[in-house]
């Protein structure tokens, strides 16, 4: 699962002009994590709290999301802009993008952190 959601935060490091690329990555990890879940609570018995991982899953659930729309914009801009613009628009999704990973990363530290302790 970790590594799953790991590929989904590397996935913005590729530029704003790799966008059918771009756009795969959160929503693969996005079903792959849908299915890990399903095997782990078929292992697990029905329990009436939310365990460390289904904390994680959700973190990771949100991570997915908030990447495949961020990338739908960044794909948006980049589709939108003029040929002269488009390594502007590149640059400017490309530092967007990685505020959001750095931000992705830490919830998800933070999450894991609040999980543990609860």
């Amino acid at each position: 699962m970790l590594i799953v959601i790991g590929i989904v935060l590397l996935a913005p490091s590729l530029s704003g002009e790799y966008t059918d690329t771009r756009l795969a990555i959160p929503s693969t990890g996005l079903l792959t994590l849908i299915f890990l879940q399903q095997t782990y609570r078929a292992t697990v018995p029905a329990l009436d709290y939310l365990t460390f991982l289904d904390w994680l899953y959700a973190c990771g659930y949100l991570i997915s999301i908030f990447t495949f729309l961020l990338f739908l914009w960044g794909t948006n801009v980049y589709q939108s802009a003029n040929e002269c613009e488009k390594s502007i628009a590149v640059m400017r999704i490309d530092k967007i993008v990685s505020v959001f990973q750095l931000s992705a990363l830490l919830a998800l530290l933070l999450a894991s952190a609040l999980a543990w302790w609860a």
